[in-house]
């Protein structure tokens, strides 16, 4: 077995600006959940603050264990995780089949619990197709039609699975991250043109698949209302969250607290999930949400440089995919709690409230890091 070089070991040559800035996101977490805890406690009478404080020391108990996961990932070799990509691919379409044999959760089928524990597996089914694809695309670059029918298949089947849970955020990150492997792989102009169009063919068939409350979030984009009128209880979320970022203005409330305003403009319904950017930058204001726009940068930016100082294609690859998944996955979900795009249940990385989406991104961290580690000793 040939040495590895001494070089490929060095700690300067793993992306540390990537962590630091998933240490900082988790701890804009925090706050954030904090204070939607807050906000929340403020304008339900009789809110139970005990439930409030438990809701953030059960997130810090998420980081924890997240943070053992981080490193236990860290720990292994790109060899090791190339193996496992296939038994995980599989794993995860067993999990995602056996939801629907759980009880629904708000009529949504998204959970797999046993006994107390409880976890979506929507959410590392997006780290183990970024691997599959990896795995597979590291080999053989598309050059031809035929040569996309496996990652579309790879993509798609999991796709449709949690389309039907419904879960549309997370299906359409499926669709994003195939579009982005397929970029940074270098497949030709054409072929992702073909991909695209044949997209576009396709959407008429979703929206007729889509359920009635999917399709009321996509038009409600385009109703939006003024702060004085009152919304459609469809656009009643987004209205909410946009009557909130407005509160926090140019400093936020931490630094200039504002005369209390009426408590029903206040309360956003899922402020600690899908809406956390908006309680951040109502707290911090300007500065906060640029900052945590800021952390973001400098994490996809310092993955996407350490890729590459990966030799292994496929361990290039997968690192590169690591990176937009956390791009994609940011963007949508502060595009949509600003009022850009459709609010489709899509949690930000590292900082909202979850376990399951905490470990997965806190694991695909992990997992980049160790193919930086290894992969980039490759010859």
């Amino acid at each position: 077995m040939a040495a590895v070089p001494s070089a490929a070991w060095r700690p300067t040559r793993l992306p540390w600006a990537a962590a630091l800035a998933a240490v900082c996101l988790m701890l804009l977490g925090w706050a954030g959940i904090e204070r939607a805890s807050q906000l929340t406690a403020s304008t339900l009478a009789g809110g139970d603050v005990v439930t409030a404080q438990d809701r953030l020391m059960r997130q810090i108990a998420w980081s924890v264990l997240a943070l053992a996961v981080a490193l236990f990932c860290a720990a292994q070799r790109w060899a090791c995780i190339r193996r496992w990509a296939s038994p995980a691919y599989a794993l995860v379409l067993a999990m995602l089949l056996l939801v629907f044999a759980m009880p629904p959760v708000n009529g949504a089928h998204r959970w797999v619990r046993l006994g107390g524990i409880g976890m979506q597996p929507s959410e590392p089914a997006k780290l183990v197709l970024v691997l599959a694809l990896a795995c597979w695309l590291g080999r053989r670059r598309p050059a031809r039609l035929a040569d996309l029918l496996l990652p579309l298949l790879l993509a798609l089947a999991p796709a449709l699975l949690i389309l039907r849970q419904p879960d549309l955020g997370t299906a359409a990150m499926l669709v994003m991250a195939l579009g982005w492997m397929l970029i940074a792989c270098h497949t030709p102009w054409r072929l992702l043109g073909v991909v695209v169009l044949c997209g576009l063919c396709v959407l008429p068939l979703l929206w007729a698949g889509m359920s009635a409350e999917q399709r009321s979030r996509v038009t409600a984009l385009w109703r939006q209302t003024l702060p004085e009128e009152r919304p459609a209880a469809e656009g009643y979320q987004l209205h909410q969250a946009k009557q909130v970022l407005a509160l926090g203005g140019k400093w936020g409330s931490l630094l200039a607290p504002a005369p209390a305003a009426d408590p029903a403009r206040r309360h956003l319904p899922e402020a600690h999930t899908d809406f956390i950017f908006v309680v951040l930058a109502e707290r911090f204001g300007w500065l906060g949400a640029g900052g945590v726009l800021l952390c973001y940068m400098v994490l996809v930016c310092s993955l996407l440089h350490a890729a590459g100082w990966c030799h292994d294609p496929q361990a290039r690859l997968f690192v590169a995919g690591v990176a937009g998944l956390f791009a994609c996955q940011a963007l949508i979900n502060t595009a949509m709690a600003v009022g850009l795009l459709p609010i489709v249940g899509l949690a930000l990385p590292l900082v909202s409230y979850g376990g399951s989406s905490l470990i997965t991104h806190a694991a695909a961290l992990g997992l980049a890091f160790a193919a930086v580690r290894s992969g980039g000793a490759l010859a």
